[in-house]
């Protein structure tokens, strides 16, 4: 690998598990493992994003943004 984490597993059109590499030249990296999943159905997305399931989670659609800014500990970022 070329960063901080390792590839440890990939699950077609599910997930991608990282690992982090200990022995990294610039530290050891923030977060132990890394798993980033493919959620295509946004009503599922905020689902898990409001419910804990997931800590991030992209292109939330328009009409969902007061949903998730109303929620406790959960922000909206956009960019």
């Amino acid at each position: 690998g070329s960063g901080p984490y390792k590839f440890v597993k990939w699950d077609r059109d599910d997930r991608v598990v990282l690992e982090g590499y200990k022995d990294y030249f610039a530290g050891e990296p923030k977060w132990r493992k890394v798993i980033v999943r493919a959620i295509p159905e946004s009503s599922t997305r905020v689902g898990e994003l409001l419910t804990g399931g997931v800590d991030i989670a992209t292109d939330i659609p328009p009409n969902e943004w007061d949903r998730v800014n109303g929620e406790k500990n959960v922000s909206l970022v956009n960019g």
